[in-house]
C-alpha cells in the first residue's frame, strides 16, 4: 500500500498537480500511521522500524514545499530496505 500512494506522490509530482500531490502525502502518511500503530514494543524491531516509519512522514512532509522528488525516492529506499529486511528474517525463519 505505502508503494502505490508513494507512486501517486510521485505522478502528482511529475503532472504539477497540487491537490493530488496533497492527497497522495496525505493516504502515504496515513500508511506510514498504520505501520507505525501496528508495531509491537515488546519486539526490540519495533522500537528500530518507529524512528524510520516517523522519518519517512517527515520526508513526505517537505515534499508539499519542496516539490523534490528525491525526498519521495529517499523515503523508499528507506522502505524497500526494510521489506528486504522483513523478508530475508522470514525466510531464515522458516529454513
Amino acid at each position: 500500500i505505502y508503494f502505490g500512494f508513494s507512486d501517486d506522490v510521485k505522478n502528482a509530482l511529475v503532472s504539477e498537480d497540487r491537490e493530488a500531490l496533497r492527497k497522495g502525502v496525505s493516504d502515504v502518511q496515513a500508511a506510514l500511521d498504520e505501520l507505525m500503530g501496528a508495531l509491537d514494543f515488546k519486539y526490540p524491531l519495533a522500537g528500530q522500524l518507529y524512528p524510520l516509519y516517523s522519518y519517512c512522514k517527515r520526508l513526505f512532509s517537505t515534499v508539499l514545499y519542496s516539490l523534490d522528488v528525491s525526498v519521495v525516492d529517499e523515503a523508499d529506499v528507506i522502505m524497500t530496505n526494510r521489506l528486504r529486511l522483513w523478508t530475508m528474517r522470514r525466510r531464515s525463519m522458516r529454513a
